[in-house]
């Protein structure tokens, strides 16, 4: 059966109105999410998934709970997320989505710190955030 030119148009999606994609992002796993941010803030995954509680590695944790939670191909649950980051409990993990989104809405620079961690993760900033 031959496709007319409107049909093979319609099975292939391209940038358009309703999509205004320009480029593909990166579908990740966490546990490449994970990787990439401690590499980003030259960290180790053990430190970050572990039990110190030094400011840097508190904030680079908050960071990746934040983004395996904004990241909605993943769809992972609280709970999930806290076992990625080394048993926590959901609630702590809330904490720290709930305390990035409020730092980054009256500190421009964790705004910035965060903008560019997503940049190095998903290569783009399609579906960051930028209330």
């Amino acid at each position: 059966m031959q496709l007319t030119k409107n049909e093979k148009m319609n099975t292939e999606c391209s940038p358009c109105v309703e999509h205004p994609l320009k480029t593909q992002t990166k579908r990740l796993t966490p546990d490449e999410i994970i990787d990439i941010v401690c590499e980003h803030f030259k960290l180790q995954r053990v430190k970050v998934c572990g039990k110190p509680r030094y400011r840097y590695i508190v904030e680079t944790r908050m960071i990746i709970a934040y983004l395996l939670r904004s990241d909605r191909h993943l769809n992972l649950s609280l709970s999930q997320i806290g076992g990625l980051l080394g048993g926590r409990d959901h609630s702590t993990v809330m904490h720290s989505v709930k305390q990035i989104d409020n730092l980054m809405s009256v500190i421009p620079e964790m705004r910035e710190k965060v903008r560019a961690v997503f940049m190095k993760v998903y290569g783009n900033l399609n579906y960051y955030r930028n209330d």
